[in-house]
């Protein structure tokens, strides 16, 4: 990977699923699957190294070394794409021939892997690989050969293994440049490019399949990584250890066989798997049926916690807050007891406590009233299940449900209200008391035809994106729900724990603004092979 600082660069998943949501559904799952479309990159590395040739020969010559006369490795590669150093001509001259007093010498392929071997260890040893930088590669290999080389016999590797060296680097600098992989990924994926050059040096099926094993393994770890950001401390995380652990041993063994790669990929997975499971280990615990009346306290416990990650307003209405962490826990407890954490009513439950929040939001569009309207009959009718599940009688529910329809509308009128704290069983003034003032945006809506509009509706579920905070602070999460009839867009962070909800015109108005942007879903290795193909196709289209 060419030399490059943390500082001067800025880094700006979840399977993507389809959702059917009929417009009178307010609390509908959302999870349904769809299939991802594979790319197998047939020809790719042909398609590269045709590209490659053309636009060297377009430009008219490749860069000549400061010794002199010299091309850069894979001769083929234009200089205005890559920035590769230089060898003595080796890429493109024939075993026997004379250069001067030097007979030509093609190293042997096993040879030049034991080469790159050698340089693998010493750059382990003599370079940091956390800092982000590293000496260009090609430049290594060229004073490799010339230290090999002496009055007689001028070393030189073959045409087709130079355009591979020249292709892998393009793919890690393309890697580098990838604003959707984080910093510590990129730093430990850059560390297997010697490791990766030698694969596809014994295995060019390496650039041709997107199910050979190094590839889904990298793309594996990327993957694995999308949450973090650069503010994170990553160092301790469990995750970032064993992707130490796995890039370690890739190196160290990775090179040999297809088959060690597949069993360091099958041993990550485990360990992913083995993360989920801790993650969940609450709930798992709670599935003991003879255990569940002895954990009461803790069942208790993880169901406040869970409304609270809900709660994300701070002015959300105190005495909604009462209602969601007494009368709805009573009912969210019952449920955890009965089905447990991720049963079928899970999602259906979570989709109630969002929409109820929804309705107390001060940010309105001309269209939630009719949407209001819509779904507050339904909204109503399963609260008040919730309730009576609870235990609470007919006439406290009745109460409850007056007054908190009574607060929905006040937050739908055009007039401000004064904030208060109340109990929840006193009477109506003191409900419409609590209610937020209207916020009004005096933001113009973006008509549905916009780009941005259209992007937006066409986010799949799964689907991961990075909001831009204050300063240089930025949140990483994926898009968890989409609850059409009441337009929001729920996102949660890695653990599950909701963190952000938009609209899809606030959405949109932010994909506009650029303070939000969608990570790419496309496995990384392919994104880097079709930005090389890219920059190739455009290099030879401008010097034509």
């Amino acid at each position: 990977m060419a030399a490059r600082s943390r500082e001067a660069t800025k880094n700006k998943r979840g399977k993507p699923r389809s959702k059917t949501d009929p417009d009178e559904r307010a609390f509908s799952k959302g999870d349904e699957k769809s299939s991802r479309s594979s790319s197998r990159n047939k020809g790719g590395f042909s398609i590269m190294q045709r590209l490659m040739h053309t636009s060297a020969s377009t430009e008219g010559a490749v860069a000549a070394s400061n010794a002199g006369g010299a091309s850069v490795v894979g001769a083929a590669a234009p200089s205005s794409v890559a920035p590769m150093s230089n060898v003595a001509a080796w890429g493109s001259l024939q075993s026997g021939i004379m250069v001067g007093e030097q007979k030509v010498e093609v190293v042997a392929g096993d040879k030049l892997i034991g080469l790159l071997s050698s340089l693998e260890n010493n750059m382990a040893t003599e370079i940091e690989p956390v800092s982000g930088s590293k000496a260009d590669l090609s430049e290594i290999i060229a004073q490799q050969l010339k230290a090999l080389s002496d009055k007689q016999t001028l070393q030189a590797i073959d045409s087709t293994s130079t355009d591979i060296i020249s292709v892998v680097t393009l793919l890690y600098e393309a890697i580098w440049e990838d604003a959707t992989v984080p910093i510590p990924v990129k730093e430990l994926i850059g560390r297997t490019q010697i490791t990766v050059l030698k694969i596809a040096l014994q295995d060019p099926g390496f650039f041709d399949s997107d199910q050979h094993p190094a590839r889904v393994l990298l793309n594996t770890l990327a993957i694995s990584g999308i949450s973090w950001t650069e503010t994170d401390g990553v160092a301790d995380d469990p995750l970032y250890v064993k992707m130490q652990e796995v890039i370690t041993r890739l190196i160290a063994e990775g090179s040999n066989k297809p088959e060690l790669i597949e069993e360091i990929l099958e041993d990550f997975r485990y360990f992913e798997r083995r993360q989920l499971l801790e993650a969940q280990a609450v709930e798992n615990r709670l599935k003991g049926a003879d255990e569940l009346t002895e954990r009461l306290e803790e069942v208790r416990l993880y169901a406040r916690q869970k409304i609270e990650e809900r709660i994300l307003d701070s002015e959300t209405p105190g005495i909604v807050k009462e209602f969601l962490l007494n009368k709805f826990h009573k009912f969210l407890v019952h449920v955890i007891l009965r089905e447990w954490p991720g049963g079928a009513s899970w999602k259906p439950i979570m989709n109630i406590i969002d929409v109820l929040l929804w309705t107390l939001d001060g940010e309105r569009s001309s269209a939630d009233l009719e949407r209001f309207n819509r779904i507050k009959s339904r909204l109503l009718m399963n609260l008040g299940k919730a309730l009576e599940v609870a235990g609470f009688k007919k006439k406290q529910i009745n109460k409850s449900l007056k007054n908190l329809l009574k607060l929905q509308e006040s937050f739908f009128q055009p007039k401000e209200t004064v904030v208060s704290e109340s109990a929840e069983d006193l009477g109506f003034e003191d409900w419409l008391a609590d209610a937020k003032p209207i916020v009004d945006q005096h933001m113009p809506d973006l008509h549905e035809t916009d780009e941005h509009m259209q992007q937006v509706s066409k986010i799949p579920i799964g689907n991961w994106m990075e909001f831009q905070g204050e300063g240089d602070q930025a949140t990483r999460c994926t898009l968890a729900a989409k609850i059409d009839t009441i337009d929001k867009y729920i996102f949660v962070n890695a653990h599950g724990a909701k963190v952000i909800e938009k609209s899809r015109m606030g959405l949109a108005r932010e994909l506009k603004d650029g303070t939000v942007k969608v990570i790419s879903e496309a496995p990384l290795i392919d994104r880097a092979m079709e930005t090389v193909i890219g920059k190739l196709r455009h290099v030879r289209a401008a010097a034509t």
